[in-house]
């Protein structure tokens, strides 16, 4: 399967990543120095921050208690701010505002597992999630529907007058590698990335951060994991494996991709 990007020259893409998770490691910022000084050189822009959180526990009788709770997030960045790594105390995060081709994409995520897996000595993990967020517009005298598939946007009304429409939709597949999401959000205008991914994808300078006119947010959204009797299957943490999981995945959001959007749509990016 060829990457989903590979022959366009102009694509609507803006922003991806990938997303290891595993058991808590409670002493992950022990580690956190070692893995800077292996870091710095490619990604030398460190920002520590604490993250706040809120949790919601019911009791017997029903009632709710809500509590705060804070954690710790190490960002490394590189310097032209276009690929950056996020590590949490169960999770490493790769992303990047400059995705090209998968092979660019999975070379510098493996560097990235080798360095923080051999220095918190992590063994295994339980769930991988691979993200492509493109922001869709029209040219002159073209609309949203000669790019993507009718059936992502909004309803066209027959006898009602209406200034604007839009519209979030949600499609939900599962296959052997897990689930895939699809999701799609038409505005009129706005930021061109996702309210729950604005705070992460900040880190790094998105190319196009705002769109003026109607656009459609295209999320494309899949997650890999192993569930039995109900509970998270763990699995030994091996990069080459993770990557080569992360890049099945990747073909399976190339064909949603391409099944989302027009022949149209795929000839105008091809041809720049």
């Amino acid at each position: 399967m060829n990457d989903r990007l590979r022959a366009l020259k102009t694509p609507p893409l803006v922003y991806t990543l990938a997303v290891v998770r595993f058991s808590d490691v409670q002493k992950i910022s022990d580690y956190v120095p070692d893995i800077q000084e292996a870091l710095r050189r490619k990604y030398p822009e460190y920002t520590p921050t604490t993250i706040r959180g809120v949790t919601i526990e019911h009791d017997s009788n029903g009632e709710s208690k809500v509590s705060t709770n804070e954690s710790m997030q190490w960002s490394f960045v590189d310097a032209e701010r276009q690929w950056g790594v996020l590590l949490q105390s169960n999770l490493i995060l790769f992303h990047t505002s400059v995705y090209g081709h998968f092979d660019t994409f999975g070379q510098k995520l493996a560097e990235v597992l080798d360095i923080v897996s051999s220095k918190a000595d992590i063994t295994h993990y339980h769930t991988l999630g691979l993200r492509y967020i493109d922001a869709i517009s029209a040219k002159s005298g073209k609309k949203l529907s000669d790019y993507v598939s009718e059936e992502l946007l909004p309803l066209q009304l027959s006898g009602v007058e209406s200034s604007s429409s839009q519209n979030r939709t949600e499609n939900r597949y599962s296959n052997d590698l897990g689930t895939l999401f699809i999701r799609s959000h038409t505005l009129e205008a706005g930021d061109t990335i996702p309210a729950d991914l604005k705070e992460t994808a900040g880190y790094l300078e998105i190319k196009n951060p705002h769109c003026a006119e109607r656009f459609v947010i295209l999320d494309t959204d899949h997650v890999h994991q192993s569930n039995e009797s109900g509970r998270v299957q763990l699995r030994a943490f091996n990069t080459d494996q993770i990557v080569s999981t992360i890049n099945k995945m990747h073909c399976n959001a190339s064909c949603a991709f391409k099944s989302a959007v027009t022949d149209e749509a795929i000839k105008e990016w091809s041809e720049g």
